[in-house]
């Protein structure tokens, strides 16, 4: 019985170890406005990459990018970002979390919730979603604020964003 108790605490931990989340931006919006706020993401996404495995859950959208490198000793790495939906504070809204990280040798590397490219996310979705106005210039923060430096969402203007399907 002792053994048992502790394989399954053991198991326990181990899951919750490998499924815990890192840092999260949250955002809150209407009920209503989750399909309309996945479909822009999943669109910004394609846009940008055929490279792009997107996977929808009921309340969760994850959008992945694998990068492999190397001849002999490969080296795969995973750019993910996941989207999940919360219930809200207020009748009739929701809080959605935006995780963004890496996965290298089974070792994850998180984006602080206050990083740059958090911001730049929330922003394309907010201005396509017609929410803000506000357009965030990439030209305005220095590279090392940026996750990739030349990332998609820094090459779309707002004109190219109305555009979107």
């Amino acid at each position: 019985m002792k053994h048992i108790l502790t394989f399954l605490s053991l198991t326990l931990f181990y899951a919750h170890t490998l499924y815990a989340d890192g840092p999260a931006s949250w955002r809150t919006y209407p009920t209503d406005a989750v399909q309309p706020i996945f479909n822009i993401a999943k669109t910004l996404f394609r846009q940008s990459s055929p490279d792009y495995l997107i996977t929808t859950r009921w309340e969760t959208l994850e959008i992945q990018k694998r990068t492999i490198a190397g001849f002999y000793n490969l080296d795969v790495s995973v750019e993910r970002y996941k989207f999940h939906v919360h219930e809200g504070e207020k009748p009739d809204t929701v809080t959605i979390s935006l995780h963004i990280y890496t996965e290298r040798d089974e070792v994850y590397s998180y984006l602080s919730a206050d990083h740059f490219l958090h911001a730049l996310v929330w922003n394309r979705i907010d201005v396509a979603l017609g929410t803000s106005q506000e357009w965030i210039d990439c030209k305005a923060f220095s590279v090392e604020k940026i996750w990739h430096h030349r990332n998609f969402l820094c090459a779309l203007t707002p004109e190219k964003l109305s555009l979107l399907p």
